[in-house]
């Protein structure tokens, strides 16, 4: 193992090395785990470490579980370091991108600089059920690969409202109207970055075959957003989406699609837009998940072709592909 920390005292900086190994059994249990870095990060400072394996911006996801605000990634390439800064241009990166045109290898050295603090997500487990990461195989093959959420999210099925409010501890009555109308009913809790389904068949997938839980992993996408982008702090749902609505990507779409607020007569707020081609979310923050769930399309059944065509136009099906899936 290998750990370099920067602290402040007295206004002198010191560096603190700690050297060591890691052991083929150490990082098999550390894969086990579901880590991939097996150290405590400082929320402030420099740290390297031996990698579990992903790209750079799972480095970023995994150490913000930790409350390290990742700036920049380094290694080392014939005897020089190399970096990969957060937010960069192509080309200030492309000694990085040119050493790991794809993921950093599990066993490197990885080195990250943690420039401002992220409070980490509560636990996701505890008297109750546990969390599930077990994702249905048409998730695991053909949407985590192409989307960067949180490391840490998870998901819950349960069959009844009665039995989701019983085994999360919460009152659940607000979702009721959605439950009764279409017979299941999705969301996602933040900040603790899980997924909630609940439907007849629970265990299955309610909804279209893979777009639900699609849907709501495009939530925990723009969650990533906001952490990696300051935009604001998440404490519950309405301030993710007002967060996320102030990062590059929700800026963007703002623009594109003229997405205004206005006040109706009894004070409530809503959303309304210039163009908004899935008017049957009335949100632009649901709408940004919407059409990367129809662009992604898991299973090639969720949508049909003209449900595409129609909800996903060029210049929208160009903003899914700049800010929300990989190519």
């Amino acid at each position: 193992m290998v750990i370099v920390r920067l602290t402040r005292a007295m206004g002198i900086v010191a560096l603190v090395l700690v050297v060591g190994a890691f052991s083929p059994s150490e990082l098999a249990a550390q894969e086990d785990a579901g880590r991939r870095i097996s150290v405590q990060l400082p929320s402030q400072g420099v740290a390297f470490f031996v990698w579990g394996g992903g790209t750079p911006e799972d480095v970023v996801s995994e150490a913000a579980l930790q409350g390290c605000g990742v700036s920049s990634v380094w290694a080392t390439h014939n005897g020089a370091f190399i970096s990969h800064i957060i937010g960069a241009p192509a080309f200030v990166n492309r000694a990085f991108a040119n050493r790991y045109p794809g993921d950093i290898p599990q066993g490197e050295i990885v080195g990250v600089v943690c420039e401002k603090i992220v409070p980490p997500p509560p636990p996701t487990q505890g008297s109750g059920p546990d969390c599930r990461t077990d994702w249905p195989e048409i998730i695991r093959q053909e949407v985590l690969p192409r989307i960067k959420p949180l490391a840490s999210v998870c998901y819950f099925f349960f069959d009844t409202l009665s039995e989701a409010e019983v085994a999360l501890g919460r009152d659940l009555s607000d979702k009721a109207e959605t439950y009764n109308r279409r017979g299941y009913v999705a969301y996602y809790e933040s900040p603790a970055g899980r997924i909630v389904v609940v439907g007849p068949g629970g265990a299955g997938r309610p909804g279209r075959p893979g777009g639900t839980l699609t849907h709501e992993l495009m939530h925990s996408v723009q969650h990533l957003q906001v952490v990696l982008s300051e935009a604001g702090e998440v404490s519950g749902e309405s301030s993710l989406r007002d967060a996320w609505l102030a990062t590059p990507a929700g800026e963007a779409l703002l623009e594109l699609g003229g997405w205004t607020r206005t006040t109706r007569p009894d004070g409530a707020t809503a959303w309304e837009a210039r163009d908004n081609p899935v008017p049957y979310v009335n949100s632009p923050f649901e709408a940004g998940a919407e059409m990367a769930t129809i662009y992604l399309n898991p299973g090639g059944v969720a949508f049909t072709q003209q449900e595409q065509a129609t909800w996903l136009p060029p210049p929208f099906r160009e903003w899914v592909e700049q800010y929300m899936v990989d190519q």
